[in-house]
């Protein structure tokens, strides 16, 4: 997998002190839907040092690296067809929706399945991400980016571009994909990325 952003050329966020991160998505008792919708997403980059809430001593920059490696290995898998190995970072209970089909996928056989069909399309195949942005609520994280999968056969040569996001959630100490979407792009601007 590429990932056109390094870790150092990812967009500066801003910065919520440890006062105002959320420890969680869920509801505190007593706070109204509306205080809890409009928390506003923590954004983690590298220029951030402090120590995650509920999260033992990994930095946000270390929570950072370790999705984006996540992610980077099961592009990586994916694109040498090791169907096994992509599945690796997703949680069991997976549900999700493809950019291929209307109906939910639900679980690994259908996901594994999915992958199966996305592999059959074209003699090579190459899937990356790029634009990543991860947020970070407790145990639970986010990262969305733009995707380019591109076809080959031959010397015909195709490339779709969409956006997607995968929810992660620290299980047992390991992150796992537990939500995947992904979504064609409607309108790629001229000389924009994505």
């Amino acid at each position: 997998m590429i990932i056109r952003a390094s870790l150092d050329e990812l967009p500066t966020t801003r910065v919520v002190p440890p006062s105002e991160e959320p420890l969680s998505i869920l509801p505190v008792p007593g706070e109204a839907k509306s205080e809890l919708l409009a928390r506003p997403p923590v954004c983690y980059n590298k220029r951030r040092k402090e120590i995650l809430k509920g999260g033992g001593d990994m930095t946000n920059a270390d929570l950072e690296r370790e999705l984006l490696r996540l992610e980077e290995e099961q592009a990586a898998a994916f694109n040498r067809r090791d169907v096994a190995a992509a599945l690796a970072s997703f949680s069991p209970e997976i549900v999700g929706f493809s950019s291929t089909r209307h109906e939910r996928v639900s679980g690994l056989q259908a996901l594994r399945e999915t992958f199966e069909y996305y592999l059959r399309q074209a003699e090579r195949i190459e899937y990356q991400i790029s634009e990543p942005l991860v947020q970070a609520f407790g145990e639970t994280a986010i990262v969305s980016f733009y995707w380019t999968v591109t076809l080959s056969n031959g010397t015909h040569r195709r490339e779709v571009h969409g956006r997607g996001t995968h929810v992660f959630h620290r299980m047992n100490g390991q992150w796992r994909i537990v939500h995947e979407h992904f979504s064609r792009a409607h309108h790629r601007p001229e000389g924009g990325t994505g």
